[in-house]
């Protein structure tokens, strides 16, 4: 399977890509061959003796104009921010072929919603002149925006893909001195960090080989500078940490050397550090504005509806609440659950696309079986067995929000499946997090024992005494019966078949242990001393993600709090204040005086709350857990369920209260 960034995207572009007539490069010939006329034909005036001065003034005025036209040209055809960006995703793409599926697809959304829009204006008829005026325009403003983003893709992702590596870049470069200080080959340690990094850095290290192997660069020193050079562009502390690395393959003392390297990995973490903190003093504003945006404003909207679709009538007139009801319907469901939630999202995306990565969290696949489907099912459908029997006598005037059980079953069923399909790998994860926090420590005390002269097998052994409460302890332990008993080398005891490392999902673990199995080929002490290195580089890097965290840690406890129970309660609150006031004015006139519904506010009002709880959860672990995929679904199988069941107990509460 594919993992690049954007992988997806190439295939559909390829897919729909024929017989390829590039015209842009037709073009741009026929602009170069007008250049190049312009050009010789103002070389033979100035040639001949005596040129008259007003045609050679016009001859170089004609010059120009044909130098601006191709180099216009050059930029529409050529598209070299397109090209950098697929260059820097690793993708086989054309700018033509994106052309050719943004246009499909926004011509194919725009036909779906035109027959959508035709099928609702012959259901309703009514609400002809409202549709025409919300929806209408909206049908052909979508096309358009789905088209500028299908077609520019490739560059926004190529800015979100280099933020996600700027704290990640020490890592190629601790695998590169790791492999370096084990067996001095450029070679060699380029292809170790390649196995160990993230896309797309990985396919591009590897790319290095390939271009020494197909004869692009040689050496491979060649291939490396070049490859430097161009992620210069991107991150220059990266580039100058590979200079460092291609340099110290030229020292001739061991100290030179070793102090080559040192250099390196303390130019790319001292980087990563830089921006992480830049990400971190920058964001403030951006948070005060998607809080704000997402939650301030979309709460006063919600509160001032009970006052302004009020309207108190005579004493003993008629009015009729169902047309005015359909007028505020609309605008509210457009204002409240699409525009105010889209525009959040889209906000709280283009802020964590800035966000700096670190070291990439173990990657553990979630699943869940039959038994937790029928449980979730079990909660959703417990709030409409409750409601019958027990709500609905014991608090009649809930009648008229009768929409909010299947609301607290939706989230419950949601929520409950999502944390139960999520339990075990974020279980797993938690696990290997704290073995990684811990590794390095045994990894210090391992290379402390390995330098003393300790045999590998009571090395491991007697970390694992040390270091009893921590989860490195069984593994080690493991490690050194398996050991002792099979007598079976440490790459069979380690990556075999049956090795205790083969399935395990940390690549950190994995990098540290590949650092050891080859270090040890050498002599006992060099090889204590490499892991005494790994273990002071990983710690480094823990260091880094640390930071970003608790410069970060304010915004995300206030966006959290804010979503899961402020913002239920007061929404909830406002329900009741709405109900209450429709049920007294309806009594005052003949046919009440309210513009919408209570059943129709309070649906509304609930799902924005439950669409704001998942955007909340979304920032919040993009921020901290880096867009982790297990966190995001249990952190929304939590927040979700509480902050509906808060929505609907202070909805009861404020009736019961303001009765």
């Amino acid at each position: 399977m594919d993992k690049r960034p954007g992988s997806r995207y190439a295939k559909a572009c390829k897919a729909l890509s024929g017989k390829e007539v590039d015209e842009g490069r037709m073009r741009l010939a026929e602009e170069e061959k007008r250049h190049l006329r312009a050009r010789e034909k103002l070389k033979a005036m100035e040639a001949a003796a005596g040129g008259d001065e007003g045609r050679m003034a016009r001859a170089r005025r004609g010059l120009d104009h044909e130098q601006e036209r191709h180099e216009k040209a050059k930029r529409k055809v050529l598209q070299p921010d397109f090209n950098d960006a697929v260059y820097y995703l690793g993708l086989d793409i054309t700018p033509a072929q994106a052309v050719r599926f943004a246009s499909l697809g926004a011509a194919s959304s725009l036909l779906f919603m035109l027959f959508m829009y035709v099928a609702l204006l012959r259901t309703v008829p009514s609400m002809g002149d409202m549709l025409r005026s919300y929806v209408l325009p909206v049908v052909f403003a979508l096309p358009l925006i789905l088209f500028a983003f299908l077609s520019s893709y490739p560059e926004m992702l190529a800015k979100r893909v280099q933020a996600s590596l700027v704290g990640k870049t020490p890592e190629p470069i601790n695998y590169m001195t790791m492999s370096l200080r084990t067996s001095p080959t450029l070679e060699r340690a380029v292809l170790f960090a390649s196995e160990h990094c993230d896309e797309p850095m990985a396919s591009h290290l590897k790319r290095v080989i390939w271009e020494v192997s197909m004869r692009n660069h040689s050496p491979v020193e060649a291939s490396l500078t070049s490859f430097a050079y161009k992620w210069g562009r991107w991150d220059e502390d990266f580039k100058r940490s590979l200079y460092v690395i291609r340099g110290s393959t030229l020292e001739r003392t061991r100290e030179g050397f070793e102090r080559s390297l040192e250099k390196a990995h303390t130019i790319a973490l001292n980087g990563a550090k830089e921006k992480v903190e830049e990400f971190a003093s920058r964001l403030s504003g951006p948070a005060t504005v998607l809080f704000a945006l997402g939650v301030v404003l979309p709460l006063m909207v919600g509160s001032m509806v009970p006052m302004q679709s009020m309207e108190l009538p005579a004493v003993g007139s008629a009015m009729s609440s169902s047309s005015s009801s359909n007028n505020m319907v609309v605008p509210l469901v457009l204002a409240m659950d699409v525009a105010f939630p889209f525009i959040t999202f889209l906000y709280a995306y283009m802020i964590l696309g800035r966000r700096p990565g670190t070291m990439a969290p173990p990657e553990v696949e979630a699943s869940a079986g039959r038994g937790a489907f029928f449980l979730a099912l079990s909660m959703g459908i417990l709030p409409l067995m409750v409601y019958v029997p027990f709500f609905s006598q014991a608090f009649p005037f809930l009648s008229d929000l009768g929409l909010l059980p299947v609301l607290l079953s939706l989230s419950l069923f949601t929520g409950t499946w999502l944390f139960l399909y999520s339990r075990s790998a974020y279980l797993e994860r938690k696990r290997l997090l704290a073995m990684e926090r811990d590794l390095p420590d045994a990894l210090f005390q391992l290379g402390n024992r390995m330098v003393e002269g300790e045999p590998l097998e009571t090395a491991f052994d007697s970390v694992a005494i040390t270091m009893a409460s921590s989860p490195m302890a069984p593994l080690f332990k493991d490690i050194s019966c398996r050991l002792s008993i099979s007598h079976s080398t440490l790459e069979d005891v380690l990556f075999s078949r049956d090795g205790v490392l083969t399935r395990s999902k940390s690549r950190a673990l994995k990098a540290s242990m590949r650092s050891l199995l080859e270090a040890v080929k050498k002599d006992q002490v060099s090889a204590g001393q490499t892991v005494l290195q790994t273990a002071g580089y990983i710690k480094d890097l823990q260091k880094v993600d640390h930071d970003i965290r608790v410069k970060l840690q304010s915004v995300v406890d206030m966006m959290r709090t804010t979503s899961m129970f402020f913002a239920p309660m007061v929404m909830g609150i406002t329900v009741a204040m709405y109900s209450l006031l429709s049920q007294q004015f309806s009594q005052l006139g003949d046919g009440g005086g309210s513009m919408l519904l209570p059943m129709d506010f309070a649906l509304i009002m609930g799902v924005y709350l439950m669409l704001s709880t998942v955007i909340s959860s979304y920032f919040v672990i993009g921020i901290s857990e880096v867009g982790d995929k297990v966190s995001l679904a249990r952190s929304i199988g939590i927040g979700l369920p509480l902050s509906t069941v808060l929505f609907v107990l202070s909805v009861i509460g404020g009736r019961v209260y303001m009765v």
